[in-house]
């Protein structure tokens, strides 16, 4: 019977991460400690350091790292395992890929993390079920995994009626033949996808072809891999993605502050992304504003865009009799120095102002800033907020998209263009950013609340409480910098009191 102690254990994770890119923190260490036992037991080693030592160091350490795998990843999936991705690649991905690819009349597939095969068969499925066009073409998908348990199930694409839960049972009954109490996947899907023992985290480049496949799948992945293997795997997969392919990660992963190299898509309820192209991108649909109503307010009812004027004029009024710690119209010398880079100092008096609200004077002296010290996202954010928070909101709202179409996958511009749509009455379109921002990043507070305000204008109070509850959550791990940049002028303790009294008022308990 093996034995280990902390030293140990640690140093298995330490291996785990490197050799195999898997994160295992101490959440689940007991799993971790469970497989080197196992492993430990497996192989008569009563010495865990000898173990390890011969995982790194010996000529079987490849074979080991193997069936380590065959213990460490998860494997559980299904066939068309979430349905509004499939339908997005039926209705969007794959009419677009295969018009793209009309002349040359190939198409090339990646299921990327495909453990027993169930996505990529489900590629095939509705390949050969929905597109009879591309018979005859150059087709390939390729499922990937390191996992060689998971693969050789794969190969044999025998699956149990739980695989099949989403399946329907005319599509099942086309698709598979029942043996005994399994149902074996016909010979027609099964030639169209082949499997490889791959591990997308630390294989060579050199096994990556350049810009080889039309759509990519890496759903359930990237969560469980340590961050440089994650940068490793977004890397890979963008150089092996075609201009203008699309990429479908789970629900839970984000390329936010991964990669500036795609667009966010938002189809079919559900979020992906398309690899940008030079000129010949997909433009993005139409963003024209609707005409700009007056919104009223009400203390109850009162939209975040005028939360924010509000809160502005407030402030803007007592600013002008009180004494403050920083100066009204600052000098334009106090900027000219250090053109070209931004200046730690420069940015943080235009944040001091910010802090202050006194937003006019925060706006007057970011303008007053060289250039090149703008220029970047978080730069121009801060831009657009202090635009929205002056009452600008047109050229908040082209600024943000500006940031968009350089990095569709900023989280904080899309809630900025959410406040901007709102206040032009485009409230569908205040939803969509919303929605984006959350997607983008999960822990994101102001989008949950902005969502529950504009439910309860719509009199749908069950998504307003869900929406307020979930800001109330958030807003007390909501980063600093963040409250203070996009936070409407409001502190946390306000707007969690906020949250309180709306949730109330939609017959939430506060």
């Amino acid at each position: 019977m093996g034995s280990f102690g902390h030293a140990e254990l640690d140093h298995f994770r330490a291996i785990i991460a490197g050799r195999l890119g898997l994160q295992f923190d101490n959440g689940r260490s007991d799993r971790l400690a469970e497989v080197l036992r196992l492993r430990l037991d497996a192989q008569g080693a009563g010495n865990a350091a000898a173990y390890l030592t011969s995982i790194i160091s010996s000529a079987n350490g490849r074979e080991e790292l193997r069936a380590l795998a065959a213990h460490l990843t998860v494997s559980e999936t299904y066939f068309f395992r979430c349905p509004d991705h499939f339908r997005a690649l039926q209705e969007v991905a794959l009419p677009s890929r295969i018009r793209a690819r009309n002349s040359h009349r190939r198409l090339r597939l990646l299921s990327a993390g495909c453990a027993s095969g169930e996505e990529a068969y489900s590629l095939a499925i509705l390949l050969r079920e929905h597109f009879s066009e591309v018979a005859g073409w150059d087709l390939s998908i390729v499922g990937i995994d390191l996992n060689p348990t998971m693969l050789a199930k794969a190969n044999a694409a025998r699956y149990s009626s739980w695989s099949l839960r989403e399946t329907a049972d005319p599509m099942r009954n086309r698709c598979f033949r029942r043996e005994g109490g399994d149902f074996l996947l016909d010979e027609r899907f099964r030639r169209m996808v082949s499997f490889e023992e791959r591990n997308l985290a630390v294989e060579g480049a050199s096994d990556w072809a350049m810009e080889q496949f039309d759509i990519i799948f890496c759903r359930n992945v990237m969560m469980y891999l340590v961050p440089d293997a994650v940068r490793v795997v977004v890397a890979r997969l963008t150089q092996a993605l075609a201009p203008a392919g699309f990429l479908f990660l789970s629900h839970a992963e984000t390329l936010r502050g991964l990669s500036r190299d795609f667009h966010l898509r938002h189809t079919h309820d559900t979020f992906y992304y398309q690899k940008r192209e030079g000129t010949n991108a997909i433009p993005e649909p139409p963003q024209a504003l609707a005409p700009n109503p007056q919104l009223p307010i009400a203390s109850l009812d009162i939209s975040w865009v005028d939360a924010i004027r509000v809160a502005s004029e407030r402030i803007n009024n007592l600013s002008q009799n009180s004494s403050r710690h920083v100066e009204a119209n600052p000098s334009p010398a106090r900027f000219e120095k250090g053109a070209g880079q931004r200046g730690t100092a420069q940015f943080g008096f235009v944040l001091e102002l910010l802090r202050q609200e006194r937003f006019q004077a925060a706006l007057e002296a970011f303008n007053g800033l060289p250039s090149a010290a703008t220029a970047d996202g978080d730069a121009q954010l801060l831009r657009a907020v202090l635009l929205s928070n002056c009452g600008d909101v047109s050229a908040a709202l082209t600024v943000c998209e500006q940031i968009l179409s350089l990095d569709d996958l900023n989280a904080g511009a899309h809630y900025v263009v959410a406040l901007c749509r709102e206040h032009a009455g485009d409230y569908a379109g205040a939803i969509e950013h919303d929605r984006a921002a959350i997607y983008l990043d999960p822990a994101f507070a102001m989008p949950h609340l902005h969502l529950g305000l504009l439910a309860k204008r719509r009199g749908d109070l069950a998504i307003s409480r869900r929406e307020l509850e979930q800001a109330r959550t958030l807003l007390p791990g909501e980063d600093a910098s963040r409250l203070l940049l996009l936070g409407g002028g409001f502190g946390r303790e306000t707007l969690m009191e906020f949250s309180r009294a709306q949730l109330f008022a939609c017959g939430g308990t506060p």
